[in-house]
């Protein structure tokens, strides 16, 4: 039996959990002789970001919750040619 946790402790854990990931000191794990500032930046953001992506697919497994964070198969999408705005979005950021 899964007992129920308050939505306001699990959202503060979230949002710690997530502060702590956001301020990993990881700029030293990429040399900056080999890349520009800028490219440090975002290649730290994108290795954050998966970080993040990572552990919320877990949490999402774990807790049975596919169906309401849209990732169940049972439930397909209408629109499916809006998977492709991120993608433009990055090409209009390149």
């Amino acid at each position: 039996m899964i007992k129920k946790v308050n939505p306001f402790f699990s959202g503060i854990a979230i949002l710690t959990v997530l502060g702590f990931i956001m301020f990993l000191p990881l700029d030293k794990l990429i040399a900056e002789p080999d890349f520009s500032s800028f490219q440090v930046e975002y290649i730290i953001l994108a290795i954050k970001m998966l970080l993040i992506f990572s552990m919320s697919l877990v949490l999402i497994k774990r807790l049975n919750e596919e169906a309401l964070s849209g990732i169940d198969s049972k439930y397909n999408w209408s629109f499916k040619y809006l998977n492709l705005i991120p993608f433009y979005l990055f090409l209009l950021a390149s």
